[in-house]
C-alpha cells in the first residue's frame, strides 16, 4: 500500500511495515486495536482504490477475524495515515478474504461474499451487498459444515471474466468444489470434480494445485492428453408458470465440438439433480 509492504502480527491487532519501496530491513509498528471494538485478530489486508471524479484514491483496508472492517487514508503510519471508517460485517471466511473484481473489492464471509461499493455506498439491500445472494442458502449450508477450515479462498481471473469461490468439501480430505461466477451472464454455476486445494492466477495462465503437481486451467484442449469428459447440468425453469405441470415431447441440443466422441442426453425434472 503506497509503496510499503505491510504485515500483520499473527494472533494480535497490529501491523508491522518496511520502509517505501523496501523488501528488507527494519519492521515498525502500527497498532490498529484502538478502533475495534470486538477485539480478535487481524484476518486481512487489502487495497481499496475509489474514483472521485476529480482524482482517484487509495485507501488501505484491514479486517479483524470478528468481521470489523477497518479503512484507513495517507502514506506514512507515523505521520499522517488516518482512520477514514469502521464497518461491522460478517466474520472472514479463509486466510485472504479480499479479491479486486473489476472496480470492486469483494469480501469473502461467512454470510457470503459482500461488494465494498455497495456497502461504502450506504446500500441497504441484501440483494446487492451479498453477490451471493441467489443461491445463499446452499453457499451458507456449506459454510457452516466448513467454516473452520482455513482452505476457503477466492480468487479473481480477468482473463476469463470469472470470480471463483475455492471451497473444501466437508469430511473428505483434498476434495473441493467451486462456485463460479461469470461476468458476462452474471450468473453463478458449480464445479466439481476440480480437486485444487489453491490456484495461482498470473498473465500467462492460471494454475491450480492437486496433490503435488500445478495443473493448467481454462487452458487447452485435452485432460493431460485425454478427451475432457465433463457433465453439465443446466438451471431448472418453470417456463414461466410455475404452477402448471409440463411434459417434455421433444428434446434439441445445440453444440459445437470439434472430435466429439460421445454425448448423452437426460432431462431431469422437479429439481432433481441426482
Amino acid at each position: 500500500y503506497k509503496g510499503r509492504l505491510y504485515f500483520a502480527a499473527k494472533g494480535t491487532l497490529d501491523l508491522a511495515y518496511l520502509a517505501p519501496r523496501a523488501v528488507s530491513g527494519e519492521l515498525s509498528l502500527f497498532a490498529v486495536g484502538q478502533n475495534c471494538s470486538r477485539g480478535g485478530s487481524i484476518a486481512g489486508l487489502g487495497n481499496w482504490t475509489v474514483d472521485a471524479g476529480i482524482n482517484i484514491e487509495d485507501y488501505m483496508l484491514v479486517m479483524t477475524t470478528e468481521g470489523e472492517l477497518l479503512i484507513y487514508r495517507g502514506i506514512d503510519p507515523a505521520s499522517d495515515i488516518t482512520l477514514a471508517g469502521v464497518y461491522q460485517l460478517a466474520k472472514p471466511l479463509g486466510l485472504s478474504p479480499f479479491v479486486s473484481f473489476g472496480s470492486d473489492t469483494l469480501i469473502l464471509t461467512i454470510a457470503g461474499v459482500i461488494s465494498l461499493k455497495a456497502v461504502l455506498n450506504g446500500t441497504v439491500y441484501e440483494k446487492d451487498v451479498y453477490m451471493t445472494n441467489g443461491f445463499k442458502f446452499v453457499l451458507q449450508e456449506h459454510i457452516k459444515l466448513t467454516a473452520s477450515n482455513p482452505k476457503w479462498r477466492m480468487y479473481s481471473i480477468p482473463a476469463e471474466g470469472l470470480l471463483v469461490i475455492n471451497a473444501p468439501l466437508f469430511g473428505v480430505e483434498g476434495k473441493y468444489i467451486q462456485y463460479v461466477f461469470d461476468s458476462l451472464t452474471q450468473q453463478w454455476a458449480t464445479y466439481s470434480g476440480l480437486d485444487v486445494s489453491d490456484m495461482l492466477v498470473t498473465t500467462g495462465g492460471v494454475y491450480g494445485l492437486a496433490g503435488q503437481k500445478f495443473i493448467a486451467m481454462f487452458s487447452g484442449y485435452s485432460d493431460d492428453g485425454e478427451h475432457i469428459s465433463f457433465k453439465l447440468l443446466t438451471s431448472f425453469s418453470a417456463f414461466n408458470s410455475p404452477a402448471n405441470r409440463k411434459r417434455i415431447s421433444i428434446g434439441r441440443p445445440r453444440y459445437e465440438a470439434v472430435d466429439l466422441q460421445d454425448i448423452h442426453l437426460s432431462y431431469p425434472v422437479d429439481m432433481d439433480a441426482s
